[in-house]
């Protein structure tokens, strides 16, 4: 009996003195190394007053990384579940009271620091302005959902029928490199991005107030909505172009200025995939007996990641990209024009099975993996390349600045894949999980 006693001991992790415990198992619960934790321990100075406050810090960063239940918790920490609760709504309070506040909102960061923000290829697509150099902001929502509720208005402002769920909108405001400057919310699942940017630049808001005339705003069509009130307001608002009535594709300058738009915006969604990536807690359905409480322990998780995640740096072939995108920007796509003027749009030709020991195929250019990323990131031709890859019958449009996914994955067989000896498929181990039924 006193073996298995001293077993059951062993399993608890004992986070009244961090230092004994080792990194992984720190990192694996709560999410950060020894370092990070003493520095919010030391940052939080009421911490101190709290008893055993080390081990009530951990329990809530534990709550927010893995969503365990309190149950779980309590019998994990070896504490009774009215002291953990206790110990998750205290720690919650000081954190919001004194961490967030150094990590996020608008008064946490001024404009020169966020212009230094500025990633090479965001700041050289919409950084200048009148030659100044200014902010280049990404909003952006998160969906996160919760359970469902008796209460019948509550019920159905959070219900989302895109999603078929109940759920409830934070809104990012973040740099180019993913650092958040502020997070604001939680709004209804009804309510649309546009709506909630038009309250938040109304008259008098903090926004409006902080934000210039001439600063970039990047934003995706949700926000089309807005537009108008946010031009008034003499932002950039630089947003993906859409469809006109009548139109089956995007102009050729239309489509290159959305994929200068699409090569900055996929940061937030970075934002948004860490958020749920890192605190499980806000991954899952969030308990409806603390929703008042959401906000706060999603402003903890922002100030987390603020804290302690390494931003995103500049790409080593930036430079490069830039380049290439500026040659190609306003060029023209003169194979488009070449194929409508002729019709060969119009004409219709049968698939055939292409082989590549098909001796129309042994001209394709081989290519290093460089020069297949300037393709899909920045080009549609190249000096070296003796091939130009356009394709005009997408809905994204004729551009000629970037690389449809379909033809890029067509490329990277032809002139690159092909050529290598071992090529391990991604999640290989999955491919012979199903059982298939062949065709008659």
């Amino acid at each position: 009996m006193l073996s298995l006693k001293d077993s059951s001991s062993s399993l608890c992790f004992n986070f009244e003195s961090i230092d004994n415990l080792e990194d992984h198992v720190i990192h694996t619960w709560v999410g950060l190394n020894k370092v990070q934790s003493n520095q919010i321990f030391n940052e939080v100075t009421p911490l101190t007053e709290v008893p055993r406050g080390s081990v009530a810090l951990a329990t809530y960063l534990i709550k927010l990384r893995t969503g365990d239940s309190n149950d779980r918790l309590s019998s994990l920490l070896k504490v009774l579940r009215r002291t953990l609760e206790k110990w998750l709504k205290e720690i919650q309070h000081l954190l919001t009271e004194y961490f967030v506040p150094k990590q996020l909102s608008l008064n946490h960061i001024n404009r020169q620091e966020i212009k230094e923000r500025n990633l090479s290829i965001p700041n050289a697509l919409f950084g200048d302005f009148e030659g100044e150099n200014r902010p280049v902001v990404i909003f952006d929502g998160i969906y996160c959902y919760i359970e469902k509720i008796s209460n019948y208005l509550y019920q159905k402002r959070t219900y989302n029928l895109h999603k078929y769920r109940n759920l409830v909108k934070p809104f990012i405001i973040a740099c180019t490199d993913e650092y958040i400057i502020d997070v604001l919310g939680p709004y209804p699942a009804t309510i649309s991005y546009a709506d909630i940017m038009r309250k938040e630049f109304s008259d008098g808001s903090p926004l409006r107030e902080y934000f210039m005339q001439g600063d970039a705003f990047i934003l995706d069509r949700g926000f089309r909505d807005s537009l108008p009130i946010l031009n008034q307001c003499g932002y950039r608002i630089y947003v993906p172009a859409s469809l006109r009535e009548g139109e089956t594709q995007l102009s050729t300058s239309e489509a290159k200025n959305s994929r200068a738009v699409t090569i900055c915006h996929w940061v937030v969604e970075v934002v948004n995939g860490r958020f749920k990536r890192d605190f499980k807690l806000l991954r899952q359905n969030y308990s409806n007996t603390t929703a008042k409480k959401f906000m706060l322990d999603f402003e903890v998780a922002a100030a987390l990641l603020n804290a302690f995640h390494p931003p995103i740096v500049d790409r080593v072939d930036a430079g490069e990209i830039i380049q290439q995108i500026n040659m190609f920007m306003n060029t023209e796509n003169e194979l488009a024009h070449y194929i409508i003027r002729n019709n060969y749009n119009k004409r219709r030709a049968d698939f055939q099975t292409i082989s590549i020991q098909n001796d129309n195929l042994n001209d394709f250019p081989q290519l290093t993996y460089s020069e297949l990323k300037l393709i899909s990131l920045a080009l549609a031709a190249a000096e070296n390349l003796f091939f130009n890859i356009i394709v005009i019958v997408s809905i994204v449009g004729k551009r000629t600045v970037g690389c449809y996914a379909h033809i890029m994955s067509i490329i990277w067989y032809l002139s690159w894949a092909r050529y290598q000896d071992n090529i391990v498929p991604p999640a290989q181990i999955l491919d012979d999980i199903l059982i298939i039924i062949e065709d008659d």
